[in-house]
């Protein structure tokens, strides 16, 4: 019988919640691609997986507060997001090195897609809904608590992502219709 992650990752919360920490690995498996993807649009690769580690010890402190009425997966990208705002901020604080290039661009994974590529692409805003909703299957109403804003603006961001990602498409298009059309 294959269990759907949320399910998984809820039964898995919910044990270490009651101190059976030994249950946390299965969300760490469970939940490391989905945070990972989602720390993976901010950071390097070097400092990802610190990040991530951070993200997993969040959860791990944070397994009591846990409401098994509300979306695991939701609750974790909650997390990765408050992480990945104060590891921005910390950064911002302090001098920076060539080497600390926060804006960089990484790929979600290592066998990007066209579509996957655009995404990238995309502001940071408009990247997380995306993300959220897309990649990882969240809900409208459960993106918006897991990036703590209000529902019209995950629509709004949503919209706005679409138009620029169908723009984008275009724009790629674009030259090689024009190749046609000169072919003709």
């Amino acid at each position: 019988m294959v269990t759907d992650i949320e399910d998984s990752l809820k039964r898995d919360l919910a044990l270490c919640a009651k101190g059976q920490h030994n249950y946390f690995n299965g969300v760490v498996v469970v939940a490391a691609p989905l945070v990972r993807g989602f720390v993976r649009r901010y950071f390097e690769l070097d400092a990802c997986e610190d990040i991530v580690q951070e993200v997993f010890l969040q959860i791990f402190r944070s397994a009591k507060k846990y409401d098994p009425r509300l979306s695991a997966k939701s609750w974790i990208l909650g997390i990765s997001h408050h992480v990945i705002i104060d590891e921005i901020r910390r950064r911002s604080r302090r001098p920076t090195n060539a080497g600390d290039d926060i804006t960089h661009v990484p790929a979600i994974s290592n066998g990007t897609t066209e579509i996957e590529d655009l995404i990238i692409r995309l502001p940071r805003e408009h990247f997380d809904v995306i993300y959220a909703t897309k990649i990882v299957g969240l809900s409208y109403e459960e993106t918006a608590a897991a990036l703590s804003i209000p529902l019209g603006t995950v629509k709004s961001r949503i919209f706005m992502a679409r138009r620029e990602l169908s723009e984008m498409i275009y724009a790629s298009d674009a030259p090689q219709q024009s190749q046609e059309r000169d072919l003709a």
